[in-house]
């Protein structure tokens, strides 16, 4: 029936395959989530617990920003391997302006989130300039925002005397008022994405850049600005990690991309582009949360952790590429 449907009227009824195709994801996602939960609760007794939740939520405040940066990225059909350095420099670069150099606190947070930014811009403008594949760009920025970190800092860690640290503290039910800030930001990418020219643009480009250009648009402006939003949500998630720990090092946050670029694709975001959606890149970050949470009150090793997780991606990319076959075959 479907079958039929697409063929007579393609345009309309692939799209609806897709969206009906997506919000199942997003449904089987949150019932993973959900029978996760259950499983660990009866595993581990002590899961089910507001302490618990309230302590997973404000642990993966960084990875959601920037999984929600990622998600930008992603959209375009790029990746950002560069968000944990971006996220130490930023950090650094707060602590450094506000402890060596003296600034008010006001002006430290600016140029935290302006480094951030920097990165972002730059990663995007080097792309899209020298049309050089993202994740070669994007390395070289890892590279050198570590070694900008470690040459400022003389590779050691650096304490903050900080009023910053309110945004970390557990406010409401055990929630910090970082948690509230990330769902914000969440809330605003949807409707950036879902409502916005910039947002259509970035659909348009990750499932055919080429086309995009032939059609008269250009496809530079809104790349940089995915990357530079990437950047500026990195340095935020660092601020609110010195908020949490009142110290920066510029080695911290090793490994970070690659949590975030998972949160991003089992949530359904498209490693070719063209495809993700920012509920999904939020159920994908709170099921890594509940994985890493409910494996460690379990006492899983590390090894064990990381095992799990990389399977579960593997699956997500698995599962995504054959569900795309299967719209692209009109089947729902």
């Amino acid at each position: 029936m479907v079958d039929r449907q697409i063929s007579g009227s393609s345009g309309l009824d692939r799209r609806r395959v897709a969206v009906w195709a997506g919000s199942g994801s997003l449904l089987i996602l949150l019932l993973v989530i959900l029978l996760l939960c259950i499983a660990f609760s009866i595993a581990g007794r002590n899961f089910f617990s507001l302490a618990t939740f309230s302590t997973m939520a404000r642990g993966n405040v960084s990875l959601l920003l920037v999984s929600l940066g990622m998600t930008a990225v992603m959209l375009v059909g790029g990746i950002d391997l560069s968000v944990g350095a971006v996220m130490a420099l930023a950090s650094v670069t707060f602590v450094m302006l506000r402890m060596e150099a003296g600034l008010p606190e006001g002006l430290a947070i600016l140029g935290a989130l302006g480094t951030g930014m920097l990165c972002g811009w730059l990663n995007g403008l080097i792309t899209v300039a020298a049309r050089v594949p993202s994740f070669v760009v994007t390395l070289g920025m890892l590279e050198a925002a570590r070694g900008i970190g470690l040459w400022w800092t003389q590779s050691q860690s650096h304490s903050v005397r900080s009023s910053i640290d309110w945004i970390a503290a557990p406010k409401i039910l055990g929630l910090s008022p970082a948690v509230f800030l990330s769902l914000w930001v969440a809330l605003m990418m949807i409707l950036l994405i879902r409502r916005t020219v910039l947002g259509r643009y970035w659909i348009a480009i990750g499932t055919n850049a080429e086309a995009v250009r032939l059609s008269g648009i250009g496809t530079a402006k809104p790349t940089v600005a995915a990357f530079s939003i990437c950047g500026l949500l990195a340095g935020l998630a660092g601020l609110i990690q010195v908020g949490e720990t009142l110290s920066a090092k510029a080695d911290n946050f090793a490994g970070m991309e690659l949590q975030a670029i998972a949160a991003c694709v089992i949530g359904g975001t498209s490693l070719a582009g063209g495809k993700g959606s920012v509920i999904g890149t939020l159920l994908g970050t709170c099921l890594l949360a509940v994985l890493q949470t409910g494996l460690a009150q379990l006492g899983a090793a590390d090894s064990i952790k990381r095992l799990v997780t990389g399977l579960i991606i593997v699956g997500a990319v698995v599962i995504d590429a054959w569900r795309q076959r299967r719209v692209s075959q009109g089947v729902s």
